[in-house]
């Protein structure tokens, strides 16, 4: 005889009862946790990871700390930004001449150069945690259909130009940089109010790479006795320190500093004998993009090779890019 329906109601009832009594085994059911419950979240593993490469903001976003090699939580950063450069209207090139200002042809004063140029450029960074890091970046311009008069009298592969020449020209300047670059990170919050604080970070790094310098030069007089096409190309390469340095605020914010420290190592033939690097800029980021704004200073001398070059830009830039 089949048992009534209450009996077995009753039984399950009762069996269910007595396994909900039982405790669970550890590791029967996911850690759940809950705002303002007394357990706190188990992150040990995701912790213990997060330990190798320095404090992660995800566990700690409180916590002081100092990283080393590179900042936490980034990986790769890349930029995309417009150098409005000022060019010194006495800089000034030379081909198989003695590499003085006064006997060589000047970009401006000569060859009617623009006093300001638009240089595009890249950059980019690989973050290699306590590694330190690895960057590059490539700018360039070219400038055709110049034409100016000759103030004085200039000399330039043989070709000597009188006061009052026409001279039509065309000119291009590639620059590309490599580096890797080692960097110190204190993170510290102030106190601001009950319930949140002011996180600062102050970064330095040290930084060692080679640039490479790529310039063409054309010219040829027009009036009053047109002659054949003069000029050259210059291509050279050096290895110089630089030194940044930034601070961050509120995880947003930041202002900074690079510098190129001098002390060049020129191992070519056509010397590189002095250069200036300096930026100082200003930006935001939101998420994974940042915008920044800042002024720079790009100066470089070569000589040697029967080769000379001496330039100078100087200018606002504003950059564009991403960070993850």
């Amino acid at each position: 005889m089949r048992a009534p329906m209450s009996a077995r109601a009753l039984a399950l009832a009762f069996l269910l009862v007595i396994a909900g009594a039982v405790p669970a085994r550890a590791g029967d059911h996911p850690q759940v946790w809950k705002p303002g419950s007394d357990a706190d979240p188990d992150w040990s593993e995701d912790k213990k990871h997060a330990d190798e490469d320095g404090p992660d903001y995800r566990y700690a976003p409180h916590q002081n700390g100092l990283w080393i090699g590179s900042k936490s939580g980034e990986t790769f950063a890349a930029s995309a930004y417009l150098f409005l450069a000022g060019w010194k209207k006495r800089s000034h090139f030379g081909f198989k001449e003695h590499g003085g200002r006064s006997g060589e042809v000047a970009f401006g004063k000569d060859l009617g150069a623009p006093s300001l140029v638009p240089i595009p450029g890249l950059s980019m960074q690989l973050d290699l945690s306590r590694a330190g890091f690895l960057g590059g970046d490539v700018s360039g311009f070219s400038q055709y259909g110049m034409s100016g008069r000759v103030e004085q009298q200039k000399s330039t592969n043989g070709l000597t130009l009188q006061p009052g020449d026409l001279v039509h020209s065309y000119c291009s300047f590639l620059f590309g940089r490599v580096f890797y670059g080692y960097e110190l990170r204190y993170r510290l919050h102030l106190p601001h109010d009950v319930s949140s604080d002011f996180p600062i970070e102050l970064a330095g790094a040290l930084t060692y790479g080679a640039t490479i310098v790529d310039v063409d030069v054309r010219l040829r007089r027009v009036t009053p006795n047109p002659s054949p096409q003069a000029g050259g190309h210059i291509l050279t390469w050096y290895l110089s320190p630089g030194l940044r340095v930034s601070i961050d605020f509120l995880d947003m914010f930041g202002i900074g500093v690079d510098y190129g420290i001098p002390g060049v190592i020129s191992p070519t033939l056509e010397r590189v004998t002095l250069t200036d690097r300096v930026r100082v800029f200003g930006g935001a980021h939101f998420g994974w993009f940042e915008a920044t704004v800042g002024w720079r200073l790009v100066a470089m001398h070569v000589n040697g090779g029967g080769r000379g070059l001496d330039t100078r830009f100087t200018g606002i830039d504003f950059s564009l890019g991403v960070r993850f």
